[in-house]
């Protein structure tokens, strides 16, 4: 439990400007998935975004019950799949994404639907449910 707890607490700790690095991302992605039977794998339709998963050590499994969604309507098939779907957009989470995460003020923040959140059935790791900022 306390490396999950380093790593999260790190990754806050960070303030740098501009959009969420894929290094960043990648540490999150990694704890969230880290509940769902498939640790360090994630559903992804995007190739280039799968590519960088991989090479920040993240699987690509259609199994898996946390999805990358990079569009609007990634967002809404994997919403119909029932996955915890994640993505970089706060818009995206009115269509059915369950969490954003994005940089808000220096630091990366993560956004969390609790409705489609509840309705995806995943269940997150309590040091993620206490750094997210809920809607």
């Amino acid at each position: 439990m306390f490396p999950t707890i380093a790593i999260v607490s790190l990754l806050i700790s960070l303030t740098p400007s501009g959009p969420v690095s894929f290094t960043e991302l990648s540490q999150y992605l990694k704890v969230i998935a880290s509940n769902g039977g498939f640790p360090g794998q994630i559903a992804c339709r995007d190739v280039n975004i799968s590519m960088r998963l991989k090479k920040h050590g993240i699987s690509v499994d259609f199994r898996s019950s946390v999805a990358w969604a990079s569009t609007i309507d990634q967002v809404c098939k994997f919403r119909d799949e029932r996955k915890f779907v994640i993505c970089s957009d706060p818009e995206f989470l009115e269509f059915g994404a369950c969490m954003a995460i994005i940089r808000e003020h220096g630091k990366p923040v993560l956004m969390l639907n609790r409705k489609n959140y509840k309705a995806s059935g995943y269940l997150l790791p309590d040091i993620i449910l206490k750094e997210a900022k809920t809607s």
